[in-house]
């Protein structure tokens, strides 16, 4: 893996890439990578109009690449299978990533106070997302409650899934009406994900949720944990939204969801000792809960599910404080 943070100013005593091209064109160099181990890295060169060479990278990971760099990377490196990319105000990210034909891992995120949403990344991801099989998208706003649901049906074979999220949505006016909300069971649209084994949502800060986003939510989650036979971990981070209804909607379906789950983290989530009672009493294979800082779980519902899980006879480490 290479680390390219500044494509234009390269860190001093280091050659710029046009110096590597100049001296290496037409020849094999041997890079050597982050984690200790070495690669062949081919530098072809071309002339350009102004006489310098083109250096094409035979690159498969790129990290720490800035929006605004995007050309440069697409044009150098067409082997890319894994990059993360640092979102600015560019907006240059949607006529890009097509020209990465072996992309299957991407990362999005705003380096400092988020910046851009999820609803403007979606039409980036159409045209790739099916070939994803990572995606993690860390530090964006949240501003429709539908959007998820459109960026589980964008990338039906993702393996892992991880979202950091700030929500903005609208609040309802005082002579607004409650909207009506539909239970979760009555015509619910499964999110069919075969192969998603990791799945992380943190909801970090934002304004508070009106009824309709928290619905959303709830319903995204049902769909989407109904619809992923391998899912092994859960990541559900201050959650605003009761966990107990999605899990207690999730127990009444037929065969149950969640067979081979394994490690469930729900910090700072909203959720009882019902909720957590219903996944513990789950057929799955369950081996860590993690209800840290769960405001509505008590000491005394941590040392009785300690003793239902002892007296069922079961090895599951159950984290409380």
């Amino acid at each position: 893996m290479v680390r390219l943070l500044n494509v234009a100013t390269p860190p001093p005593g280091f050659p710029s890439l046009l110096e590597v091209a100049h001296a290496r064109a037409g020849c094999g160099v041997q890079a050597k990578v982050e984690n200790g181990s070495s690669g062949q890295c081919s530098a072809h060169g071309g002339c350009l109009g102004d006489g310098a060479f083109q250096c094409l990278l035979r690159l498969k990971k790129l990290e720490d690449i800035e929006e605004k760099d995007l050309l440069w990377a697409t044009s150098r490196c067409p082997m890319v299978e894994d990059i993360t990319i640092s979102l600015d105000n560019y907006s240059g990210i949607s006529s890009h990533l097509t020209q990465w034909p072996y992309l299957t891992r991407l990362t999005l995120h705003c380096s400092g106070p988020p910046t851009r949403s999820l609803e403007e990344l979606l039409t980036s991801l159409e045209p790739v997302g099916s070939r994803l099989r990572y995606l993690s998208l860390q530090n964006l706003f949240w501003h429709q409650e539908g959007s998820f649901s459109t960026l589980l049906s964008l990338c039906p074979n993702l393996h892992t899934l991880f979202c950091h999220f700030t929500p903005r949505c609208r609040t309802l006016s005082h002579n607004e009406p409650e909207p009506e909300l539909r239970p979760w069971g009555d015509n619910l649209v499964i999110q069919t994900l075969p192969h998603l084994q990791n799945f992380s949502l943190l909801m970090e800060g934002g304004d508070p949720l009106n009824p309709l986003f928290k619905h959303s939510v709830g319903g995204s989650l049902v769909s989407l944990m109904c619809g992923s036979p391998q899912l092994q971990t859960i990541s559900l981070w201050e959650l605003p939204i009761l966990l107990d209804d999605v899990f207690e909607v999730m127990a009444s379906f037929s065969p149950v969801p969640l067979r081979k789950l394994r490690t469930v983290s729900l910090c700072r989530s909203y959720i009882t000792s019902w909720g957590a009672t219903l996944l513990l009493r789950s057929d799955n294979e369950l081996e860590t809960l993690d209800l840290s800082h769960c405001q509505e779980i008590t000491c005394r519902d941590h040392h009785r599910l300690i003793e239902w899980v002892r007296k069922e006879g079961l090895d599951i480490t159950i984290t409380w404080q």
